[in-house]
């Protein structure tokens, strides 16, 4: 007697589903996380319904229709992923088509005995657990595929944009609209050894706004997010803490995302530069001369060699002395500072700068020779 009056409010509530349905909708429709997505409320309405009716048909029949109840709670788990709604306002909506139910079992409408519906109390729960595990289960996996082919689509925008030929501007709108980010926005670029990219991106991530991407260059990295600060602006000093372990090279701001090309040229010549155990973040402007210095030696102008050579002819304790007054004006700017760490009187500072000069054809009083000279006896 119990099962068939259990059977048969069931196959009333059947009929009445398009009521809980309605009580369903009242509620859900106007959660925000529903609005922003591409849901329809006619989807939403008649996804629901589907799943009222698995759902009494399962407190009817177990065993009959365990599977459908499964294969439903997968399809949805894996649709709300997709249309991007919160687990939790997925959970809630799930609670809540329990809720409708177990109250609708109790409305005096259809006559079931309390004490009936107790009895059954626990092909609900087993309903609930199975429904609910599905969905997460799914709504998880769904997540994570989505995720990977999220990163996929990243990398191969990011592959294009830093590749062997230059995007066009039809290109460039297209990578921005794929990573989300603005075209036109300034960027922070960095760059850091391959290695070292897993942990730079941790570190960073927190201590940037917006979105923060990284791609492998050979033995390289590059890294950059979007950024206020101006052009030559250095690190911040959050940034800087994160970078602080790790050879890093930081390049000027590009001014949109045409300009990251050219920054991460930099930035990555910044970082060849770096000696070996040197680390935290170095601009163009701290590594300059000795970037300069290897450049000029690659096509046979080594500064150091040039000076060098011509002063062969000078005695040693001479050549020296030369080399370290030079040395010490490049540093200070001024001859009496000169003159004083050199414990020698201002003329004889002018006098040994002239020999200097008349010798290798480099006035370091002059900033052409200043900048050559600079590069050679930095090294000598």
């Amino acid at each position: 007697m119990s099962e068939q009056t259990w059977a048969g409010v069931l196959e009333e509530l059947l009929l009445d589903v398009d009521s809980l349905v309605d009580q369903f909708m009242q509620i859900l429709a106007p959660d925000p996380a529903y609005g922003k997505s591409s849901i329809s409320l006619s989807e939403l309405r008649a996804v629901d319904r589907e799943i009222f009716v698995a759902l009494i048909q399962f407190l009817g029949d177990p065993v009959a229709n365990r599977e459908q109840l499964r294969a439903l709670a997968a399809d949805l788990g894996t649709r709300r992923a997709i249309d991007g709604i919160p687990l939790d306002t997925l959970v809630a909506a799930i609670r809540l088509d329990f809720s409708i139910i177990w109250s609708a079992l109790s409305n005096p409408k259809y006559g079931l005995p309390p004490e009936i519906q107790v009895v059954h109390g626990q092909r609900v729960w087993e309903a609930v657990e199975i429904y609910t595990a599905q969905v997460h289960m799914h709504y998880s996996e769904a997540l994570r595929a989505q995720d990977l082919l999220d990163r996929e689509t990243v990398l191969r925008n990011l592959a294009l944009l830093f590749g062997d030929s230059a995007p066009g501007q039809a290109d460039l709108a297209r990578i921005a609209g794929t990573l989300r980010i603005s075209e036109h926005a300034n960027f922070r670029l960095v760059a850091v050894n391959r290695t070292d990219l897993p942990t730079t991106l941790q570190r960073l991530a927190p201590r940037v706004h917006g979105r923060i991407f990284g791609l492998e260059l050979a033995h390289q990295a590059v890294v950059f997010w979007e950024t206020m600060a101006p052009v030559w602006q250095d690190l911040g000093a959050e940034e800087s803490l994160a970078v602080s372990t790790v050879p890093c090279a930081v390049a000027p701001i590009a001014r949109g995302m045409s300009e990251l090309r050219d920054a991460a040229v930099v930035a990555r010549e910044v970082l060849s530069d770096l000696p070996v155990g040197l680390v935290g973040a170095y601009t163009p402007i701290d590594r300059w001369r000795t970037i300069a210095h290897h450049r000029m030696a690659l096509v046979g102008c080594d500064p150091r060699t040039m000076i060098e050579r011509r002063l062969e002819q000078v005695p040693a304790a001479d050549r020296d002395r030369l080399i370290q007054t030079a040395r010490v004006y490049l540093r200070t700017g001024s001859l009496s500072v000169t003159a004083e760490q050199e414990y020698c009187h201002r003329n004889t500072v002018i006098n040994r700068l002239d020999s200097f000069a008349k010798l290798t054809g480099v006035d370091v009083r002059q900033p052409s020779g200043a900048a050559l000279g600079l590069l050679a006896l930095e090294s000598t």
